[in-house]
């Protein structure tokens, strides 16, 4: 039995309908009559209700707004409109709000009867299939791949938890093992290549049948070393997981290696297209693939030094460099810190100090370059994170590493990174206090045009801006001096006082038009705001 809610005003309609209409042999039990959509609201808060019979036009809280909150709490109800209002408006807003049924009073015994029983085959439908558990598991198989890499997805993300044992069981994922390396995979999809141009190829709107295909080769090559795990991973990068349960040796890494650059040479064979594996080194703990991740795509960074179509092991890679690298990464972290938050001080000291470091170790040319490579990127990083910008504001491309390598004065590099570095932290500040300024002036655009609806929230204004309430209010208090609230109250009053003063508009009918349901609660508000009621303001005029 479905159990049914009416909400209608008017005492003698709602009597006809709960007494007219056998809901028992429909397949209903009415459990409920409400004379207004605030307490049938407060009903279905903490009762079930299956389904909701109500009028459009009621006092408190009308049925569109009803139905604008059920849909908030209970998105799955159904709905039935009943009212006399043959208007194609409150037609089109019901119909918005996913109602079932939209019927016009009068209504016949008969026509209501036959709505009832079609909602109920409706409703029946709807709850049988959601109880059906072969349906449940036909939907759970062709999602089960999905579900799959999203788990595995998560897993490098560093959000594996040892509770969720028997959801990889389900998912016949195996991260058994007493080592485990991860390895992204990343393929350059050539938009500007031609036939006998270029050794890659555009795939454009086929790229996702070519990233299928890699991912079905990869899975196929592996699989000769009793490896299968194979996902796309963040960013939609093509990524698989290596473990063993058994230690491993430098004939197993060499075996994996080999196997891995066959992967490389099998897509350019097949696809013409360039890849590019960065691995990770070996861990010991499954809780650490995340910083296995991390380590692979370290790995390719130093693709532009190492070359492509090749597997990057991090390890290898990494070896190669002296230990001052150690503490010039601790500087570039730093470096991009004072970039962001435009300390110009310490942006000269990283750079003095890194320039420093190398001066003093003797770093060789190659490991200079990959310095400076190192560096450019972490101020790509520090900008790029602030802010995505229009092509015409761009002030950062790659032609910064031709203009370095060309520089043949070490200070003459070091004095352009300063200046570069002080440039980008300015426009970042100058970025950042413009959306501020440009946040608050929308805000106050915004509050122009809603103040007359009562209902009116900073949450509602905060939805509109796409900002979090509480970073907001900070924000908009700091720039206007007041808080949200009081700035509101402020435009109402202002409105308040220019009617009053230049119309005959009654009262109550001001404290409507500025969003104020309540006369008496505005006449509070402005004798509190302006320090007369509103009637001595109207007529403060001839008392002059």
């Amino acid at each position: 039995m479905y159990k049914v809610m009416i909400v209608e005003d008017e005492i003698p309609i709602r009597n006809i309908i709960a007494r007219i209409i056998d809901w028992k042999s429909l397949g209903f039990e009415l459990v409920y009559q409400a004379d207004n959509g605030q307490i049938g609201l407060t009903y279905l808060e903490s009762h079930p209700v299956d389904l909701v019979i109500t009028d459009i036009s009621m006092p408190f809280m009308d049925g569109l707004e009803l139905c604008k909150h059920i849909r908030r709490i209970k998105p799955s109800m159904t709905i039935v409109i009943l009212t006399g209002y043959n208007e194609f408006e409150y037609a089109r807003k019901a119909i918005k709000l996913n109602v079932s049924n939209y019927l016009l009073k009068p209504i016949t015994k008969n026509t209501f009867t036959k709505t009832l029983s079609s909602i109920k085959d409706e409703m029946d439908e709807k709850y049988a299939n959601q109880r059906n558990v072969d349906f449940l598991r036909e939907q759970y198989v062709k999602s089960k791949d999905f579900l799959k890499n999203k788990y595995l997805m998560n897993v490098v993300l560093g959000y594996r938890q040892t509770t969720y044992d028997n959801v990889e069981f389900d998912l016949d994922i195996d991260l058994d093992g007493k080592w485990f390396m991860v390895g992204v995979i990343d393929f350059l999809d050539n938009e500007n290549a031609q036939d006998g141009m270029e050794s890659t190829v555009f795939w454009g709107e086929d790229r996702p049948l070519l990233e299928f295909a890699i991912l079905n080769l990869t899975k196929e090559l592996l699989g000769k070393i009793n490896q299968n795990i194979v996902f796309f991973g963040p960013g939609n990068k093509l990524c698989f997981i290596l473990k063993s349960k058994v230690a491993l040796l430098s004939d197993e890494q060499n075996e994996v290696i080999a196997c891995l650059e066959d992967v490389t040479v099998q897509i350019a064979n097949l696809f013409k297209i360039n890849a590019t594996i960065g691995l990770s080194d070996a861990y010991i703990d499954v809780n650490e693939l995340s910083l296995a991740y991390q380590d692979a795509i370290s790995a390719l960074e130093y693709r532009v030094l190492e070359g492509s179509e090749r597997v990057i092991l991090k390890s290898l890679v990494e070896n190669k460099r002296s230990f001052a690298f150690h503490k010039i990464e601790e500087q570039l972290i730093r470096l991009e810190y004072s970039i962001k938050v435009g300390d110009i001080d310490g942006i000269k000291k990283v750079i003095q100090f890194i320039f420093s470091v190398v001066n003093y170790e003797k770093i060789n040319i190659d490991g200079f370059r990959t310095m400076l490579l190192k560096m450019t990127l972490s101020i790509f990083k520090a900008y790029n994170d602030i802010r995505n910008l229009d092509e015409k504001d761009v002030i950062l491309d790659y032609s910064i590493f031709s203009k370095v390598f060309e520089m043949n004065d070490f200070n003459e590099i070091k004095d352009y990174y300063i200046k570069l570095c002080e440039k980008l932290s300015s426009k970042i500040q100058q970025l950042r206090e413009n959306d501020q300024k440009n946040h608050v002036k929308d805000a106050c655009d915004f509050i122009a045009d809603n103040y007359q609806d009562p209902s009116l929230t900073l949450e509602d204004l905060c939805k509109q801006l796409y900002l979090s309430p509480g970073h907001f209010s900070r924000l908009f208090k700091k720039t206007t001096g007041e808080n949200f609230v009081d700035y509101l109250t402020k435009v109402r009053m202002d409105r308040a006082k220019y009617l009053l003063a230049n119309t005959n508009t009654k009262i109550y009918e001001i404290s409507r038009s500025i969003g104020y349901e309540d006369p008496n609660y505005f006449s509070y508000n402005f004798k509190k705001n302006v320090h007369m009621t509103p009637s001595q303001w109207r007529n403060r005029g001839e008392q002059l």
